[in-house]
């Protein structure tokens, strides 16, 4: 499912990492990509696309040439990431009410019609500048943000609760934030690799031709780390070899 957001970016939407006990398999899905260039998405933005055609249509070859090596040549600037953690508050002064809290009130997931303990997301929005020269059109300053949102439980032990319990809560938690963590850092590395991607791009006959082009390249890139995802919640059984089972004691069902 595709969320749009005009406001000059190109936005992927998805929905990732559905972890805690008792776990299970988990729908991704994966992003059907929309393209807008800039000045295209709505019509607040012509007049600060027209900022981005910076370039001489009647520059020499020679000159372009060497103007997009030197573009080429530059260092990226580094992705901005953002990332945001949500809670929601369960309570109890045992393992099983903990269990019942989470099952009640952890992040639904409509698609499978059922809720889980915790929840990623990541956005991936990225931008460039069109550079047009003898009828050519290349990227210059690409950019990328990464927008990840994280929703855990949040438990405050109350007073009287047992040691034991508090601990147990404890070691689970650290478990489930490095399952999540993982998730997390897969959509860092599909945001890093599209702004690398961009900036690889050659130059086309078309602005359009270029978005097309860059549209292609992030959705192989989306695609990729949503099977990477995949493959990690499988290599991970969605985090119980990490140890995001509560109570220790239970058995993760798929």
């Amino acid at each position: 499912m595709l969320r749009f957001k005009f406001f000059g970016l190109f936005l992927l939407t998805l929905l990732l990492s559905l972890a805690g006990g008792p776990i299970q398999g988990h729908l991704l899905k994966t992003p059907e990509l929309q393209s807008f260039g800039f000045g295209s998405a709505n019509l607040a933005l012509k007049a600060e696309a027209a900022s981005f055609e910076t370039e001489s249509l009647n520059e020499p070859k020679k000159q372009l040439q060497s103007r997009l090596q030197s573009q080429q040549a530059q260092p990226l600037v580094a992705p901005t990431i953002n990332v945001n953690h949500r809670y929601y508050p369960i309570t109890g002064t045992s393992a099983t009410q903990l269990r019942t809290q989470m099952l009640q009130q952890g992040p639904f997931e409509p698609a499978e019609g059922r809720r889980y303990d915790a929840r990623t997301e990541w956005f991936v929005h990225w931008s460039y500048r069109y550079n047009r020269a003898s009828s050519q059109c290349s990227v210059s300053s690409p950019a990328t943000k990464i927008d990840v949102t994280i929703t855990y439980p949040q438990w405050v032990p109350p007073a009287g609760a047992p040691r034991s319990l508090v601990a147990e809560w404890q070691r689970y938690i650290t478990a489930l934030q490095n399952h999540e963590d993982g998730h997390k850092n897969n959509g860092i590395s599909a945001g890093r690799e599209i702004l690398s991607a961009l900036n690889q791009l050659p130059a086309y006959s078309s602005c359009q031709a270029l978005d097309s082009a860059a549209n292609v390249a992030s959705q192989s890139i989306i695609r990729r780390y949503n099977q990477r995802d995949l493959d990690y919640d499988h290599t991970t059984n969605h985090g119980s070899s990490q140890g995001a089972v509560f109570p220790g004691g239970s058995r993760a069902s798929q």
